[in-house]
């Protein structure tokens, strides 16, 4: 029986002075594994984490951050390598972050990069970048990729 011992954790929406702590703990998790010189998130990276409302709780941040390792290279995590749902306005919050993403383009090499980290996959590579798999397709066309 696993309901022996009720455990309550509330939703990450309601928990955010954990995330600071969060997004540490998976980036330094992320860097293990990819082995990517990436020293952590900047300050307005982590203000536009903070604003969002995070229906997907936990595992949706270690999906963002994963997502934040496709597209940054080095240095800290900026703006411009979260996906863009952090950007967007939440259904269940009713509020809008009041930046909006530099740019929604990927350039040929997070393409590449992506398809790379996701084994050749369009499914999970599209799954990366926050964007759908028509999305992924059109952009390869656009580059000639034949992934």
């Amino acid at each position: 029986m696993i309901n022996v011992i009720p455990i309550y954790l509330p939703p990450l929406r309601d928990r955010l002075e954990d995330l600071p702590l969060l997004v540490e703990a998976f980036i330094e998790r992320t860097r293990l594994k990819s082995r990517k010189p990436i020293t952590g998130i900047s300050k307005e990276a982590l203000e536009e984490l903070m604003g969002y409302f995070w229906p997907g709780n936990v595992r949706e941040l270690i999906n963002v951050i994963q997502y934040a390792f496709v597209l940054c290279h080095e240095g800290d995590i900026q703006p411009e390598h979260l996906p863009m749902l952090v950007f967007e306005k939440s259904a269940l919050s009713g509020q809008t972050s009041p930046k909006k993403r530099p740019s929604c383009r990927v350039s040929k090499e997070q393409l590449l990069d992506a398809m790379s980290e996701a084994a050749g996959s369009r499914a999970e590579a599209a799954r990366l970048l926050g964007i759908s798999r028509v999305t992924l397709w059109k952009w390869l066309k656009k580059y000639d990729l034949h992934a």
